[in-house]
Parts: C-alpha cells; sequence; structure tokens
C-alpha cells in the first residue's frame, strides 16, 4: 500500500484473480490495522481462503520524488529486510512475494525488474543473519524461503537473475559478519590470514598478506 493522496489513507489495489480478498482487505482499512507508513506491516491469517493461507501486507509510505535509481534500490533493501523479520516473527517457512507490487510508479519505487529483485532479496537475506555458532542451545529452524512471483516469464527470468546476483552478495557479506563475529582467541591474525588467502585463491583473486612491519611503515 501506498499514500497518493493528501487524506493519508492507504491506496491499494487488488487484480482481478485475487478479488476474494477485497472485503477483507476494506475491513483492515477501516480498521487502521492496515497502515500506508513506510515499513509498516499487517500480517493476515485468512484460515484457508483459496490457496493462500495467510497475507502480508508493507506499508510503502509517501510518494517521493527526486529519488535516484541507487535511493530507489536501498529503499527496496530496507522493505525486504523488513519482509523478512516480520515473517520470522509470524513463524511462517516461506512465502510467495508480488514484487511487482512494490515497484508500482504511485510509489515512486519504479525501478526495472532485476535491480528491484537484486536490492529487495539482498535486504531479505541479510536480514535473516544470525550467527549460534557458540550458542549452547541452538534453535534448529529450516532456512526461510522467499519466492518472487512475475505476471510473465521475461520479467520471472529477469527476477532469478537479480536473486542470483543478490545470494553472491549475500554470501560475501554473511561470511564476513562470520569472521567479525568470531571472538580474538578463535580468529587469530594468522588464521584470518590464511582464510583470506584460500578465499582469494578460490575465486581467483590476488591477496596480500602484510607483516607488522610493513603495516608500520604504510602508517596503517
Amino acid at each position: 500500500s501506498n499514500v497518493k493522496t493528501k487524506e493519508t489513507k492507504p491506496v491499494f489495489s487488488i487484480h482481478k484473480d485475487y478479488k476474494d480478498y477485497s472485503e477483507r482487505c476494506a475491513d483492515l482499512v477501516a480498521s487502521k490495522e492496515l497502515s500506508p507508513h513506510s515499513l509498516s506491516t499487517c500480517f493476515v491469517r485468512l484460515g484457508g481462503v483459496r490457496f493462500a493461507k495467510n497475507l502480508l501486507f508493507v506499508g510503502l509510505g509517501k510518494e517521493l520524488t527526486g529519488y535516484d535509481a541507487s535511493s530507489k534500490e536501498e529503499r527496496l533493501r530496507i522493505l525486504g529486510g523488513s519482509v523478512a523479520k516480520k515473517l520470522l516473527a509470524e513463524k511462517q517457512p516461506s512465502a510467495n512475494v508480488y514484487l511487482e507490487s512494490f515497484i508500482v510508479p504511485n510509489a515512486g519505487l519504479a525501478l526495472d525488474a532485476l535491480s528491484a529483485a537484486k536490492a529487495f532479496a539482498e535486504g531479505f537475506g541479510l536480514a535473516c543473519y544470525r550467527f549460534d555458532k557458540y550458542f549452547s542451545k541452538k534453535t534448529e529452524t529450516k532456512p526461510l524461503a522467499v519466492f518472487l512471483v512475475a505476471s510473465n516469464a521475461k520479467r520471472q527470468a529477469l527476477f532469478e537473475r537479480g536473486i542470483e546476483l543478490a545470494n553472491a552478495t549475500i554470501a560475501a557479506t554473511n561470511f564476513a559478519r562470520d569472521l567479525g563475529n568470531e571472538p580474538s582467541n578463535e580468529l587469530t591474525p594468522k588464521i584470518l590470514a590464511d582464510t583470506s588467502k584460500k578465499i582469494a585463491s578460490q575465486l581467483g583473486l590476488k591477496c596480500r598478506v602484510m607483516e607488522e612491519s610493513e603495516l608500520k611503515k604504510q602508517k596503517m
């Protein structure tokens, strides 16, 4: 949902195939449970209406002008993170996301399909990160799965490519997070250096490990 008018009422449209939900959505608007404010979420348990067990609405906030592409992508990353956190809180194992409803021009988030999918998936994936290596009691949970649904095959292919690129960013970022979360008695300078060289070798990159004397010379 997004705000388009001065009345600050949520504006939303429902695809013709999902008109079953119209009455429920109208009730949510009337009760003000469905908020248009940015990052607001409204999780609705449908009890088996059609094939969807639940619906999650996400507020996109006020229409903003002057947003460049990178700003729009960052906004979608934040929205993706918000969706992931709400689904985790509601203990949902998976979700179908109609990403096209996020990138409508009315919300000031018009982006090409690949960039939109990459940004949303990055925010979603990074928000799911946990470091529980040293927890005495670990909660055994399956990874939260998200599926980006498109209206046509061409856009679906672009969504898939965007997710592929996002997964590379997520994996690299979470690997760096894992290293940063290791205690110093476990991740010694030597182990960090050896790990860096190993990763660089696997990816065909060059890795230069500087000794203390060289670091001082470079005033680092």
